[in-house]
């Protein structure tokens, strides 16, 4: 029952409320720091939510003129620079963005395994494709996994390039899961991070990491460059499992 619900989203938010504040500080660079967005100059964030991705980037490149925010739901916060951005209402079933001119990003992050189905995420990414000038890229964050565990070496390259504290331990320990067990892991962390957003759409949509490539392979783009930042050392209880694509469209 709708009541029912309500009472348990709030009481579940409390307890992630008050989990994260007792967490450890993180010292570690956010995450969407490893991304360069040195040579773009228009940016849109699909399922931008409350600006968390366009105000850091808004702070790091003046160069960018132009960002479009685009969601399901109002504007719910404001931008750093109303200047230089737009907000884009649309449908939770759109597949086709209303922005007019060509962008040299697409970024997309921890939005798809919210979108209606499939087909959708198959439809955005062709939206996409349209959206981006000829050497524009597509950056994807998710939570999923790749075919193997980050050895240390990639720990150890996610510290010193990027200055992310990658937890080997837990990280290891999620990938001895089986999948289906690392899906359940990564869903209920999503919904307790999550919970308090009412109108966010449960549609289950979760692949792993190559099944992601694959999809994006099917509407014309190329894997550039991956990263596996596993369970991080000091997460402050955010989406645990983070893994980062940028793509490119093929050229014909």
């Amino acid at each position: 029952r709708s009541g029912d619900y309500d009472t348990v989203r709030q009481n579940c938010n409390r307890i992630f409320i008050a989990h994260q504040k007792q967490a450890v500080k993180s010292t570690e660079t956010d995450p969407l720091d490893i991304i360069d967005l040195s040579t773009v100059r228009r940016f849109a964030d699909i399922g931008a939510n409350k600006h968390g991705a366009i105000n850091f980037y808004m702070r790091k490149y003046p160069q960018i003129e132009q960002f479009y925010a685009i969601d399901i739901v109002p504007q719910q916060s404001h931008f750093h620079d109303k200047n230089r951005g737009t907000y884009l209402q649309v449908s939770p079933t759109a597949s086709e963005f209303p922005v007019t001119e060509k962008v040299d990003c697409v970024h997309f992050r921890f939005s798809l395994h919210h979108f209606e189905s499939l087909d959708h995420i198959r439809r955005a990414f062709a939206n996409a494709s349209e959206m981006l000038t000829e050497d524009g890229m597509l950056v994807l964050w998710e939570e999923t996994f790749s075919q193997n565990a980050p050895d240390e070496k990639t720990i150890e390259n996610n510290r010193t390039n990027y200055g992310i504290r990658t937890d080997a331990d837990l990280t290891h320990r999620f990938y001895a899961l089986s999948k289906q067990q690392r899906w359940e892991f990564i869903i209920a962390n999503d919904w307790l991070v999550n919970v308090n957003n009412a109108h966010m759409p449960w549609t289950g949509q979760h692949y792993s990491f190559d099944e992601w490539t694959s999809l994006l392979t099917e509407q014309g783009f190329t894997l550039q460059r991956s990263y596996n930042l596993g369970l991080r050392v000091s997460g402050r209880l955010k989406q645990g499992v983070h893994m980062c694509g940028i793509f490119t469209k093929k050229r014909p």
